[in-house]
């Protein structure tokens, strides 16, 4: 996170939350497997275009939020554009 995006918040834990949530940051995500991570990372270099791991698929279910060693545990919940409710 920026310094200046770090800013705004009263703590790094409020800034984390956000920018988790708030869903106002378009970015591409996307899968790579360990495999094909090295041709990946070629093609973005050469093309120009840099990206940030920032997790692993692992088997099981759910999500983990990890900061370091440590799970972080959050009621995490962004927008849901497919909630019936509206």
């Amino acid at each position: 996170m920026s310094a200046e995006f770090l800013s705004c918040y009263a703590n790094v834990e409020d800034a984390r939350r956000i920018a988790l949530t708030s869903g106002e940051e378009y970015e591409l995500c996307f899968t790579v497997s360990e495999q094909n991570k090295g041709a990946v990372q070629s093609a973005l270099t050469h093309s120009g275009v840099s990206a940030t791991c920032i997790g692993q698929i692992r088997p099981g279910s759910g999500l983990k939020v990890m900061q370091g060693n440590r799970e972080v545990q959050w009621d995490l919940a962004g927008y849901d554009h497919f909630r019936s409710d509206k």
